[in-house]
């Protein structure tokens, strides 16, 4: 999903109406350049973090914290400003995620009297507990599917504990996970597949990729640790970061991209030690989070990853497309769009850390079918020979498969000759 040509003038790439960026393979739709703006922060606040962002861009929720560790919640909108969702009772409350119409937010919130949180959900008619699972004493939603009806997260057990994944749902409520030690962090559209990390018998954390039928490790990148952030729509590709065998083994720890056939793949990172892949693309083909820069400076900046361009620094891509960023220093990506027109994420402005959007971008959700990678270029003929590799591996069975993508391109689950010809057919005519 590195770009979106549905909107340009069939047959051409990235012309007229479509902005390049030269070098990097990333086309943005327009004529306008990108604009970042701050959230701002509650009053009483010091700090605030963005974290996920509505299909449309429209509703940003984070939260806000203070110098004694007091933090709220907060659900932003151009109209609105930033607005204090309120707790369960106690002092403070996290919001982690969004559903796609900006109508249910999950996260984390103290009750009256308590030091442990529980998870919560929210919608207009207020914040409710989604309470904790058998002998538990605590609880956190981190996650939401894109209508809000399923949620997952962990809660706090001493019988099976001590953190114990679990999914949520409007007709099941709490559904615990068979997994001892287990984080669950995100799911994807329709609430089928969850990824997150649990601990193994030999004491290390593994990432995860949970479906009703199967749970699978994905292994790490060499190192001992690994753990999953962040899906695609079909949950065909998972993200997040893991440790490598990089000197000093486990202490690197280099962003990935997993496949089913392709297994983890070490994304790299700006120059440094460390790298974190937070979120995905709908599609899986642009992959983002933070990284560390090379010494001296050593500070983290957000990045974009796509195959064509490899990591690059966020704020970097953005200047070349002529956003005005002035003094922000774009510290982490936690949310994009589903219509690919926003993205939000952490900073520091003029020395304060402050949730952000970026609008006016098109990160291609909906890529031509011809184009089967995503590149916007001369290379797409090499990319149209890739789909021999995967159409190889996948014929005559049942989608989601492949290493590049989803090759079920008429998209009736099945792989066969047909989505050759329809492949076929679209790039004979350009889109």
């Amino acid at each position: 999903m590195w770009i979106n040509r549905l909107s340009a003038p069939t047959g051409l790439h990235c012309m007229m109406a479509i902005l390049s960026v030269a070098g990097t393979g990333l086309c943005v739709a327009g004529a306008s350049p990108p604009e970042i703006q701050s959230l701002g922060v509650l009053a009483g606040y010091d700090q605030s973090n963005g974290y996920s962002v509505s299909g449309d861009g429209s509703v940003v929720v984070g939260y806000c914290s203070r110098s004694d560790g007091v933090t709220r919640a907060f659900r932003w909108t151009p109209t609105t400003g930033m607005v204090d969702i309120g707790t369960l009772g106690g002092a403070s409350a996290i919001a982690f995620a969004v559903s796609d119409d900006g109508a249910v937010i999950v996260g984390e919130a103290a009750p009256s009297g308590s030091s442990s949180t529980l998870a919560f959900r929210y919608t207009a008619s207020g914040m409710v507990s989604l309470g904790v699972l058998a002998d538990g004493s605590g609880s956190v939603a981190y996650d939401t599917n894109s209508n809000g009806s399923v949620v997952v997260g962990w809660s706090y057990t001493f019988h099976f504990g001590p953190w114990q994944a679990f999914k949520w749902t409007l007709g099941g409520g709490l559904i615990p996970f068979n997994a001892a030690n287990a984080y669950a962090n995100a799911t994807n559209s329709d609430g089928s597949v969850v990824v997150g990390q649990k601990l193994t018998g030999e004491g290390h954390l593994k990432a995860v990729r949970w479906t009703d039928d199967e749970e699978l490790e994905l292994g790490t990148l060499g190192g001992t640790n690994s753990r999953a952030y962040g899906l695609s729509d079909d949950g065909t590709v998972v993200v997040g970061f893991s440790g490598t065998t990089i000197a000093p083994t486990n202490v690197a720890t280099h962003a990935y991209r997993w496949t089913s056939l392709g297994g983890m793949e070490d994304l790299g990172t700006l120059g440094g030690m460390n790298s974190y892949a937070y979120r995905v693309s709908r599609d899986g083909n642009l992959v983002f989070g933070s990284s560390v820069l090379a010494p001296p400076g050593s500070e983290s900046h957000a990045f974009i990853w796509s195959r064509k361009t490899g990591m690059i620094d966020l704020h970097e891509y953005l200047e070349s497309l002529g956003a005005a960023l002035g003094d922000w220093q774009l510290s982490s990506v936690s949310g994009i769009s589903a219509d690919g027109t926003a993205l939000v994420g952490t900073g520091q402005m003029g020395g304060a850390m402050r949730a952000w959007i970026v609008t006016g971008l098109s990160l291609g959700v909906q890529p031509c079918l011809g184009d089967y990678n995503g590149e916007a270029d001369a290379g797409d003929i090499l990319d149209f020979l890739d789909l021999f590799e995967d159409f190889g591996a996948c014929e005559g069975q049942t989608a989601p498969c492949g290493t590049l993508g989803n090759p079920d391109v008429n998209g009736d689950t099945i792989i066969d000759i047909l989505d050759f010809l329809d492949f076929l057919d679209a790039f004979g005519q350009g889109c």
